[in-house]
């Protein structure tokens, strides 16, 4: 959920997915480094689409993208921003 607060050094990023999806992060002051987290060819409900391991990295915001790709070819793109502290 955007704006979420995360202490957990491994993250379940869960979620639904109707379609073929990519799910990347990147800091929040660095939003053109994108890194990838997840990806899948066919749809997720509800369940996890990528599993962020954040021990590495320094507390502040980051935001998650995931990007669908319909099964009608329709691009969809979805932002939102997290807190990571410790």
């Amino acid at each position: 959920t955007d704006g979420t607060t995360i202490t957990d050094t491994q993250v379940l990023v869960r979620g639904t997915a109707r379609g073929g999806y990519t799910l990347d992060w990147a800091a929040a002051n660095a939003p053109d480094r994108w890194q990838p987290l997840g990806e899948g060819l066919f749809g997720v409900v509800d369940g996890i689409l990528g599993v962020w391991s954040t021990g590495g990295l320094a507390p502040g915001d980051y935001m998650l993208r995931l990007r669908i790709i319909t099964p009608e070819g329709l691009p969809i793109e979805s932002k939102i921003t997290v807190h990571l502290r410790r």
